[in-house]
């Protein structure tokens, strides 16, 4: 596996980008304002719960996680990042247990907090709160800039970070801890650059020219948009949540499963196939910022 090359500086090794971390690089450096890059949500937790313990073991995820403790810059108009140590853990505690409707406050809390971006020169990119409700209840609040993290990506740092609290109190010291670490940083990086250096970039890139050019596959894809407004940047998040019946999950399960796919490329398909339904276009195109 070939090294990533990294540039050195006072600061430390400044390592590349992926693809998808300059995408939003770029994306935001020549956007007029801020964008709506923010990624939050939080965990109910039930039960006894020790503060303290639960700030270690976020503190040694954030270790471990290197990817999650990365600070953008550019060096000579060129885009970097270098792994530094934390500080302090970006982490309020707060609590609502005396408030009339404990949880709708914390809610109001969090989305205020959602609302105020990140900005991708920030350093650390990511931020939360541990949100007392009441007798052991519980929100831990998280909520981090998008070019750190997807929600894939998130859904592997939760089991993580319960993982760590259990052990941490069950006795384990750090030293035990360090056998099944998380991979470093620089492996991913290295992927990415085995990938860019193999013959596989020019036969994707012959086939989603031929893809999404007029030829044999039908016209080019038209673009299209679900809104009569002009493009503008995002800065904001609409969100409507409703919850599935057990048979509609059930059957969303059973789509994945039965095609082999992961429960994200379902919902990816759900999305084109609404925006074809939506738009009367054969063929929608969506564009994600994906590794």
């Amino acid at each position: 596996m070939t090294e990533s090359k990294a540039m050195t500086t006072n600061r430390g090794a400044v390592l590349p980008l992926t693809a998808a971390q300059a995408e939003i690089w770029f994306d935001e450096q020549f956007a007029t304002g801020p964008l709506g890059y923010n990624m939050a949500d939080y965990i109910d937790l039930r039960g006894p719960l020790d503060p303290d313990l639960l700030g270690r073991a976020l503190g040694r995820l954030g270790h471990e996680a290197e990817g999650l403790r990365v600070q953008f810059v550019e060096e000579d108009g060129t885009p970097g990042q270098i792994i530094r140590p934390l500080a302090q853990l970006p982490l309020k505690r707060l609590d609502f247990a005396r408030e009339p409707e404990p949880l709708a406050a914390a809610e109001a809390w969090m989305r205020a907090d959602h609302a105020d971006p990140l900005k991708v020169t920030d350093f650390p990119l990511f931020r939360g709160a541990l949100i007392h409700l009441g007798p052991e209840h519980h929100l831990l609040y998280l909520c981090m800039h998008h070019i750190l993290a997807d929600g894939f990506s998130r859904a592997l740092l939760y089991p993580k970070l319960a993982a760590l609290y259990t052990r941490l109190a069950a006795g384990e010291d750090e030293h035990a801890l360090d056998a099944d670490a998380m991979p470093p940083f620089h492996r991913l990086l290295d992927a990415e650059r085995d990938y860019l250096d193999s013959a596989h970039v020019e036969r994707d890139r012959k086939h989603w020219t031929t893809r999404l050019t007029a030829g044999a596959h039908g016209p080019a894809p038209e673009l299209v948009s679900l809104s009569a407004r002009q493009p503008a940047p995002g800065r904001s998040a609409l969100r409507h949540t409703a919850r599935l019946s057990a048979e509609a999950t059930d059957a969303v399960r059973a789509l994945a499963r039965d095609g082999k796919v992961t429960m994200p490329v379902v919902m990816v398909a759900a999305a084109a196939a609404y925006t074809q339904r939506a738009t009367g276009v054969d063929r929608p195109l969506l564009t994600l910022p994906v590794t």
